[in-house]
């Protein structure tokens, strides 16, 4: 058994080798982390890391390498309706921002479409037929659609924010 530290809200963390190498969510703060195995003169030891993050800094928000991609979103910023709190994914087409619809004061995802597709009438197409797919399905494991709408450049609909580990967890 190892004392892990997590790197964003230092909360120490009980690990055992049957859990494995790879991802973990802090029970505290929430985030996902990569433990690793370090070897030293003391032995082998796991730290946990901050998670994979694909260019986005650790709080979540964009480092100047995925700011082109993806814009120039912040925590806190208004688009349609619905305020910045904390990206939750992204993916090759799309990154998703958990947020909170002002009119509500409810948490909802928030799917935005970057840039560099939104310049592409073939991607605002294929985002827009995505949500009108998603908002004909009614099932209970599938997320609804609340909202779609467009703020200059920027493409985004709303759906249900669902809890929990993510599918890669």
């Amino acid at each position: 058994m190892a004392t892990l530290k997590c790197p964003y809200c230092e909360n120490q963390i009980e690990w055992t080798a049957d859990m494995g190498m790879g991802r973990i969510q802090c029970p505290l703060c929430g985030k996902s982390l990569k433990v690793v195995r370090r070897r030293g003169k003391n032995g082998t030891r796991a730290t946990a890391k901050p998670g994979s993050t694909g260019g986005w800094d650790t709080d979540g928000f964009h480092s100047a390498q995925s700011r082109a991609r993806y814009g120039e979103i912040k925590k806190g910023d208004v688009l349609g309706g619905f305020r910045i709190e904390q990206m939750i994914g992204a993916g090759a087409m799309a990154v998703v921002y958990e947020a909170t619809q002002l009119s509500l004061d409810r948490r909802v995802a928030l799917k935005i479409l970057p840039q560099e597709f939104a310049a592409k009438e073939s991607f605002v197409r294929q985002f827009d037929s995505e949500t009108d797919l998603l908002a004909t399905l009614n099932h209970p494991n599938i997320v609804n659609i609340i909202d779609r709408g467009r703020e200059g450049n920027t493409y985004y609909f709303a759906m249900e924010y669902v809890d929990g580990a993510t599918l890669g967890e």
